[in-house]
């Protein structure tokens, strides 16, 4: 639960994709010529659709807030771009406040890292071929092209398009916020991409036999999770499962000298100093059923047997039986009355105006409201809005109507227990984050871990090294550690 970012979503990607189409209708490229690609937007509306898209990272996944990695991410890419194509793109890095090692691009040049892929890198020239091979799908236009052949799908403007495979199965995409970013693009979009990236890496002077290494450490991250979860790069980048092989033959056959020779191991392992490894506690965390949140300075104690959800906008509890919830989010407004009032205006609410007064000592406003939802169901609640130091919060509990008077008091309780946190040391959690050293002494990670602490298990630092558990690493090298992250 993150006040500190935008609550607001952003208009969905195909809402876009309508009020282009009309102004690409006339496009050079016209759809059914033979010989040439499809595409309906040009250049200056893959900016407006990345753009528009750009609100929706923000809201959904949350953007890193590091100046320094962010400017050095960008220092590498602008390097990358002195070897691609010229295109009307004002070029944008930015790093996602996302554990999973994952990167994507939007069109109009966006390209985004997740803070997760930048702890498992183990040097500058990865980090330059995972960057090379977004901006590849940039400049080869991959996602205009994706959403071209979905727009013709949904529009019906593709003959035969439902017997086609290569277009009927973007139908159905982009109908969220975030579609554009999980168009699927086809092996030889991928196998573009890969050489592109391959080739500004080249150019950058990067050695281009890092690549090989990051799609190995997605393998293994695969593999770790027991293969229930793919990596959100491959999820988000279908893998044929040949492309590492097919990189390194084609790097083999590529003079020595013609290659790159920058690796930045070091350097790069001081850059990420400090960053967040998994999830950040001090985002909050839940202690039985007490909800802390060292970050926004507040607790609250939900309902016992309740299941509880702590997620960007908001931390939930939902009764077993599914008939009630209490919800905490931030709020827009300034004071707690004028987010009282603005959550009773809305459409379907009905509400006594909101009771000023002091509650553990903070600035509250709190009415009961009825309402009906979307689907018809009627339901009764409490709405309480509260101020606590520069920020105004929004509690609401609420339940089906016939079963409110079961819920009400149990409600009612819980959200009397949101209080500023005064645990100094709940106050001081610090998050597991990346600390780097150079060993004195040769060294497996195995031997390490019984000498000094870290939340992570030795399998778990192993692979952040891109190394075995029982691997011998020589005196001198750096390695990365996980610090902190454990609860008070």
């Amino acid at each position: 639960m993150m006040q500190r970012r935008p609550l607001a979503r952003a208009a969905t990607a195909f809402a876009v994709l309508a009020t282009l189409l009309a102004a690409c209708a006339g496009s050079s490229s016209p759809p059914g010529r033979k010989g040439q690609r499809t595409v309906l937007l040009t250049e200056a509306d893959d900016v407006r659709v990345g753009r528009e898209q750009t609100g929706a990272v923000a809201a959904e996944m949350g953007v890193l807030d590091d100046p320094a990695l962010e400017a050095y991410i960008n220092g590498i890419g602008r390097k990358l771009l002195r070897g691609a194509p010229v295109r009307s793109y004002d070029y944008q890095f930015k790093i996602v406040d996302q554990t999973e090692p994952n990167a994507f691009a939007l069109p109009g040049g966006f390209i985004y890292v997740t803070r997760g892929i930048l702890a498992y890198l183990n040097s500058e020239a990865q980090l330059a071929g995972v960057v090379g091979h977004e901006i590849g799908h940039v400049t080869a236009r991959h996602a205009a092209q994706q959403i071209t052949k979905q727009a013709l799908a949904q529009l019906g403007l593709a003959a035969g398009s439902i017997a086609s495979p290569s277009v009927g199965q973007y139908a159905n995409l982009a109908s969220g916020a975030l579609g554009v970013l999980f168009l699927k693009y086809s092996r030889d979009a991928e196998r573009q991409a890969d050489d592109l990236g391959l080739r500004y890496m080249e150019r950058a002077g990067y050695d281009a036999r890092a690549l090989p290494g990051v799609f190995g450490m997605l393998g293994r991250v695969t593999s770790a999770a027991g293969g229930d979860r793919m990596p959100g790069w491959l999820a988000t980048h279908p893998d044929p499962g040949d492309r590492r092989e097919r990189i390194t033959k084609e790097l083999a056959a590529v003079p020595a000298e013609s290659l790159g020779t920058r690796v930045d191991r070091d350097a790069y392992l001081r850059r990420i100093e400090g960053l967040v490894v998994g999830t950040d506690l001090r985002e909050g965390y839940f202690k039985g059923s007490r909800f802390v949140h060292p970050g926004l300075g507040f607790e609250i104690t939900f309902p016992d047997g309740w299941t509880q959800t702590n997620e960007r906008k908001a931390v939930t509890a939902l009764a077993l039986s599914r008939d009630a919830v209490i919800e905490v989010s931030g709020a827009s407004q300034s004071t707690p009355d004028s987010a009282a009032r603005g959550f009773l205006g809305q459409r379907g609410v009905q509400g006594r105006i909101p009771a000023l007064q002091v509650v553990n000592g903070l600035p509250t406003a709190t009415s009961e409201f009825g309402a009906t939802t979307s689907d018809g169901a009627t339901v009764r609640g409490t709405i309480v809005c509260v101020t606590l130091a520069k920020n105004v919060f929004r509690l609401v509990g609420y339940g089906l109507i016939g079963r409110w008077p079961d819920r009400r008091d149990a409600v009612t309780r819980s959200l009397a227990t949101f209080r500023a946190l005064t645990d100094s040391a709940e106050l001081a959690t610090e998050p597991p984050h990346i600390v780097t050293f150079a060993l004195e002494r040769d060294a497996t990670i195995a031997e390490l871990a019984t000498q000094r602490p870290s939340p992570l298990k030795p399998a778990a630092l192993a692979l952040l090294n891109q190394v075995d558990t029982t691997s011998t690493l020589t005196a001198g090298t750096r390695i990365k550690w996980v610090a902190g992250g454990r609860r008070p």
